[in-house]
């Protein structure tokens, strides 16, 4: 199964109450894993649309989703003059057998005064 991972790229600061609320919008689509990245940009459009109904007053924001390069399975939705996302190809896999942390920490680290260490004493966290 194929899936793509969105995250949120630097983009320009908003300048008016219009693009503050675009993206605060966009942010809930920031680290999501998704199977179809056209249904999610779709989404992205119309919660772009909304924010124009809502201030219209504002210059309308313009939405873009397209690839990244030609021939490439990486996207990017942007709104044009503030900034958008990217959408990679992500490959998942299962992780079985994974080395675990100690559950307690040593009970004493022995740590010598301040400038009191001789050229044999070093700390040793193994």
């Amino acid at each position: 199964m194929q899936q793509y991972f969105i995250k949120k790229g630097t983009g320009n600061a908003a300048r008016n109450n219009l693009e503050r609320v675009i993206v605060d919008q966009l942010e809930r689509f920031d680290q999501v894993l998704t199977d179809d990245p056209k249904v999610v940009s779709e989404l992205m459009r119309d919660a772009v649309e909304k924010c124009n109904r809502r201030y219209p007053r504002c210059k309308p924001a313009t939405f873009v989703y397209d690839t990244v390069r030609t021939n490439s399975s990486d996207y990017q939705a942007y709104v044009r003059g503030l900034g958008g996302s990217r959408i990679w190809e992500a490959k998942v896999y299962h992780v079985t057998n994974t080395l675990l942390a100690p559950k307690e920490p040593p009970a004493h680290i022995p740590v010598p005064p301040s400038g009191r260490t001789t050229p044999g004493e070093q700390l040793s966290f193994l």
